[in-house]
């Protein structure tokens, strides 16, 4: 006779795919007439958007834009000039299996960018770009709560459950006018605007998430007397994200820039004023957590009983971290420096490389010599993590690189840089439950085992005696009113 259940519908995310794929991307243009022939390229800074993404047909499609200044010489001019690139850059990559209704996460990583010299009038661009993705799916699971049969000694347990409900998106923008310092001289060109946003805090309130952050920018301009100056402007931000009704704690939250534009607003008083702009796509991996009542194990005393069951393994958020690395170098230049006109650091992914945490990163530095000449500075670094255990084990968000520490000794720079990563560590919580039950057609027989067994109870449970003698949990209980060496089992009759 099958035994007829109860069971509660279980929805839930898990990560089916994911990829981390390189690919170098390229282009030329002609300098325009009115600057100079090029002599040398001094620096390169770039920067990769994500435009539109999608996952059908076995395939997830990533497509962005790359956007970057080359800064180089001309003959016989030692002013700084620049071409600009905007290129775009595509991924394909082969994803057996995917569905339509799967749920994507993808990113776009600038990781190295060279500009080159074709001819004294061409430039070539070569940028490395890093495309991130992954898949999650939905599942649901009927989960037994309790069986309907008073034959049956059932054993339930309170489970509280926590597992990825849903993943989650929004577009939105941050947008400011920031004027510079009082007494710095006006914007006569921007070279290159870098930005970025991090996540500093999350609130979960009924279906709403509250994400509050920082926009920021780094601004690389030539004044009005021709020299390069560097400006950082932080900008933050507060964003209503609609995630589901039973959504607990902090999302995994990743953000990624979709464009980004800075412009000069000249002012009457000679202060410039910049238009700043940054469109960022926020996707939230929503954690849930359900307290359900499970039926883990079934028995008979009288019938011999067959039960089949299932196990799920739910990952869930088991420690947030916060992590903080360092490097420091000296960099020989062969000439000596005057100046340190502007920096920035360019980080990669975090590596895992023999049980230590890894974050590549490219410091670029334009530098003023005493001589008057200008000095590119470009070194590629690693940043370590100490004192991370089992680094594989975890998920990292968005790298923060603070304003590089720089001193100058003659013709050496002294450099110290720092990173917080955002990391969170998954643990698997496994539930296992009755899914049938079954009771044959003959009873037990009265006289197949002794009335009362006494034994050493080890490390079985009152439930595990219970179902291996014959008896119930509660029977026991009553036999053995106080803690004894040896153990009376009754059967039950």
């Amino acid at each position: 006779m099958e035994i007829s259940l109860h069971q509660e519908e279980l929805t839930w995310y898990s990560p089916v795919f994911s990829a981390c794929v390189s690919q170098e991307f390229g282009a030329d243009s002609v300098v325009p007439d009115r600057l100079p022939d090029v002599s040398r390229v001094l620096d390169t800074d770039a920067s990769v958007y994500l435009r539109r993404r999608s996952a059908a047909a076995g395939e997830i499609t990533l497509e962005g834009d790359i956007r970057a200044a080359v800064l180089f010489q001309g003959e016989g001019d030692p002013a700084l000039r620049k071409l600009d690139f905007e290129l775009p850059c595509a991924f394909s990559i082969p994803a057996e299996g995917v569905r339509e209704e799967d749920q994507l996460r993808a990113r776009l990583v600038m990781t190295r960018a060279e500009g080159r010299i074709i001819n004294p009038r061409k430039l070539g661009l070569t940028a490395e770009v890093r495309a991130i993705a992954e898949l999650y799916r939905g599942d649901t699971a009927a989960i037994t709560t309790g069986a309907d049969s008073d034959e049956l000694e059932t054993l339930l347990r309170e489970e509280t459950l926590t597992y990825a409900a849903q993943v989650e998106e929004k577009s939105f923008s941050v947008m400011e006018e920031c004027q510079l310092p009082a007494g710095h001289p006006a914007i006569r060109e921007i070279l290159h605007a870098r930005a970025d946003a991090d996540i500093t805090d999350q609130k979960t309130v009924g279906g709403k998430s509250i994400l509050q952050g920082s926009a920021r920018w780094e601004l690389r301009y030539l004044d009005t007397e021709g020299e390069i100056r560097q400006e950082r402007f932080t900008v933050p931000f507060s964003q209503l994200m609609d995630i589901p009704e039973e959504a607990v704690g902090d999302g995994d939250v990743i953000l990624t820039a979709e464009s980004a534009y800075a412009e000069i607003i000249p002012s009457p008083g000679g202060t410039d004023t910049v238009s700043l702009e940054l469109h960022l796509l926020a996707q939230s991996l929503c954690w849930a957590r359900r307290t359900m009542t499970v039926l883990s194990d079934v028995y008979s005393i009288r019938r011999p009983c067959q039960t089949e069951t299932a196990r799920l393994a739910l990952s869930a958020p088991a420690e947030h971290l916060m992590l903080r690395g360092t490097a420091d170098s000296s960099l020989e230049q062969g000439e000596r420096i005057s100046t340190v006109l502007c920096s920035y650091v360019q980080a990669g992914i975090p590596e895992v490389s023999e049980g230590s945490l890894l974050l590549p990163v490219r410091f670029h530095a334009l530098c003023r010599t005493e001589d008057g000449e200008l000095s590119a500075v470009k070194r590629s670094l690693s940043l370590r993590f100490p004192g991370v255990q089992a680094p594989e084990t975890l998920r990292f968000g968005e790298p923060m690189c603070a304003e590089p520490g720089l001193t100058v000794y003659g013709d050496r720079l002294e450099l110290h840089l720092t990173a917080e990563l955002p990391a969170l560590r998954l643990a698997e919580t496994p539930v296992c439950f009755i899914t049938r039950a079954e009771l044959g057609e003959e009873t037990a027989s009265e006289t197949s085992a002794p009335s009362l067994i006494v034994l050493r109870p080890g490390e079985r449970s009152l439930w595990e005696l219970g179902k291996r003698y014959h008896s119930t949990v509660e029977l026991i209980r009553a036999a053995n009113p106080e803690p004894k060496e040896l153990l009376l089992i009754p059967r039950a009759r």
